[in-house]
């Protein structure tokens, strides 16, 4: 064998000289993993956001057809420029995870189209009531 040569000092000295590499290897391991964890972590909670801020959204819109409070139009657009930010933390966490963005980029199209619609809908709303007026 390859220690048989050497002396009981200098197999000692490799064997701790293997351990230590070792323990330094599962270390280096241990702390990308938890980096990884952390950032899972992170993916999670933006999720959680982007789907209470779709809750939030609709709720607006809901309210807003059943009072026509012109206000309603402001907290959904305010709410809208909020989950475009929690889009984009997203974004970022799943491209450094290697994940696909695909998905999380159409809801963002769909979330920008929604806004649109939404605030065409309280144009002609506020049209409609003036000329009714």
């Amino acid at each position: 064998m390859l220690l048989d040569n050497l002396n009981i000092k200098m197999r000692h000295s490799v064997i701790i000289g293997l351990v230590v590499v070792g323990l330094g290897i599962m270390a280096f391991a241990s702390v990308q993993q938890l980096v990884k964890t952390k950032l899972l972590s992170e993916t999670q909670i933006n999720i959680e956001r982007v789907q209470s801020d779709i809750l939030l959204l609709r709720r607006h819109e809901k309210d807003f057809l059943a009072r026509n409070n012109v206000s309603y139009q402001a907290k959904f657009n305010d709410s809208v420029t909020a989950m475009q930010a929690h889009i984009t933390s997203l974004l970022k966490d799943l491209e450094a995870l290697n994940l696909s963005t695909t998905p999380v980029s159409q809801l963002s199209d769909i979330i920008a189209a929604y806004a649109v619609q939404f605030n065409a809908v309280v144009s002609n709303n506020n049209r409609a009531l003036r000329t009714a007026a």
